[in-house]
């Protein structure tokens, strides 16, 4: 009985072995990155201009594979200050979600995929969406893929021109809390090392998939170093993932004045909160 037992239990295991070596060549079958830092790239132009009153907004969200537009909408309405909002940094975007966002909300736009996710088999990536235009677009790829799906991470940059004076914008998303937080700090490093130096307004937001106390500590220590901060206090948690929740959104700034800043925690379309903060120039 014992050893009927123990031939049904690896029967079992080598089934179980073999559905996931299927499930791994199905995804690396639909899996893609994009190596060009200037393609493939998206871009569209919404923006009927905006009055600069010396303050901006400035709002960050990660739409859970860009699936649920619809309420993502919504909750970019959720309050004044997310209305709003001047610039918009998206993750985990597709082109057909950023345009349709872009469209209905009257922003310019670029959106450069990272690559093409497995799961979804579609683009996955960031954009900056914007009020006012978009110039010296890229993508600047990120050290480090993810073990488990082979994709690789990225940040979408621009220069966002307000009134002439230049702003330069970064839309993030870094690795999960499944990668060592020292991969992840490179991935920052990398960030701010291609920071344009001497650059006088600058603005890093999004997803940085910080877990406690700790790793925000050490982020914002490694901002602190190229003169980027963000809102004192704002350690409000931003995700929520299986019955856990965790601050992991973003957004640093250099050469601005930090006035509000917000979380929507009734957010519905992801499992991330949009934040927000108000800068004065």
């Amino acid at each position: 009985m014992v050893k009927r037992n123990i031939r049904k239990w690896l029967v079992i295991l080598m089934i179980l072995i073999c559905v996931l070596a299927l499930l791994y060549v199905v995804q690396s079958s639909r899996r893609y990155n994009y190596q060009d830092p200037e393609a493939p790239r998206f871009e569209g132009h919404y923006s009927q201009g905006a009055e600069h009153d010396g303050e901006i907004i400035v709002a960050s969200y990660n739409i859970f594979h860009g699936k649920k537009i619809e309420d993502a909408m919504q909750d970019l309405s959720g309050s004044e200050a997310l209305k709003d909002a001047d610039i918009v940094l998206l993750q985990e975007m597709d082109e057909i979600g950023t345009e349709r966002i872009a469209r209905e909300r009257g922003y310019n736009y670029i959106y450069f995929p990272a690559g093409v996710h497995p799961r979804s088999g579609r683009n996955f990536g960031n954009a900056i969406l914007s009020r006012w235009p978009i110039t010296k677009a890229s993508k600047l790829i990120l050290p480090h893929h993810d073990v488990r799906i082979g994709i690789q991470r990225t940040a979408t940059k621009a220069v966002v021109e307000i009134d002439g004076e230049p702003v330069l914008v970064y839309s993030v998303h870094g690795k999960t809390s499944l990668t060592t937080w020292q991969k992840r700090q490179e991935q920052w490093v990398a960030v701010l090392n291609d920071v344009t130096e001497g650059a006088e307004y600058v603005i890093v937001g999004g997803d940085f998939n910080t877990v406690g106390a700790k790793e925000i500590q050490q982020l914002d220590e490694q901002m602190a170093a190229f003169d980027l901060v963000r809102p004192q206090g704002q350690n409000a948690p931003t995700a929520s993932k299986f019955f856990m929740t965790a601050t992991t959104d973003h957004i640093y700034t250099r050469g601005f004045i930090l006035s509000e800043w917000g979380t929507l925690k009734a957010a519905e379309g992801s499992d991330h909160y949009p934040i927000w903060v108000k800068l004065a120039m």
